[in-house]
């Protein structure tokens, strides 16, 4: 692990963010860009004595036949494909409770071929409850909901144990409710739904019958 730790050392990255642009009184589109280089600057052996030529990135570790994606992998050359990615996210206000959110990311490890990542409708039921429907991201650890804008968060990318394996997103339902008490801010969500990866650090991931509760205060 210390090898492939050392490995990536001086990584390059700046992100953008792109300001909101308002087309209409009622669809919002906000956008962001990362550019990230680095490549590997040692060969040390591995403790199996295998070399340790490859970093992997958190997305996109295998190709659809399971054969490893180089793009997705830096080496002793300098690459901006493993971890460069863009966004954009369309919102719209369809009527004072109901909206529509879908984003495209493309990411350089994918070749930049843009994927509809999150495609959703929200009702506000009031000013507490509100209800999802559709394909969302999975609220895992603190950083999920803006996994792919390195603006939002320290590091050059969260860290690849927590981020990088199974899946992102689900297809489902979801429950989210926000409250005040004793002073203390309450957000919770209840999830339901299925999710798959096919390119998964494991292999092809799918996962049935999804369900999690999320409390934050």
């Amino acid at each position: 692990m210390n090898s492939i730790k050392y490995a990536v050392n001086g990584l390059i990255a700046s992100t953008i963010l792109i300001s909101q642009t308002t087309l209409a009184a009622q669809i919002r589109i906000d956008g962001f860009i990362s550019v990230v280089g680095g490549m590997t600057v040692n060969d040390k052996k591995l403790a199996n004595g295998k070399e340790s030529t490859y970093v992997t990135t958190p997305v996109f570790i295998n190709n659809s036949d399971k054969t490893p994606n180089e793009n997705a992998r830096y080496d002793d050359s300098f690459s901006f494909l493993p971890e460069s990615n863009l966004g954009i996210q369309i919102h719209s206000d369809v009527n004072e409770k109901l909206s529509a959110t879908a984003q495209l990311t493309a990411h350089g490890a994918n070749d930049f071929d843009a994927e509809l990542e999150w495609a959703y409708a929200s009702y506000s039921v009031d000013e507490s409850w509100t209800l999802v429907a559709g394909r969302q991201r999975i609220p895992l650890y603190m950083y999920s909901s803006y996994l792919d804008v390195g603006f939002a968060y320290h590091w050059l990318r969260p860290p690849v144990e927590l981020y990088g394996e199974g899946v992102s997103a689900y297809t489902g339902l979801s429950v989210k409710h926000s409250t005040d008490i004793a002073g203390w801010d309450l957000k919770n969500q209840i999830y339901y739904g299925n999710a798959k990866n096919s390119q998964a650090a494991l292999g092809n991931v799918e996962l049935e019958n999804l369900v999690g509760i999320v409390i934050s205060a």
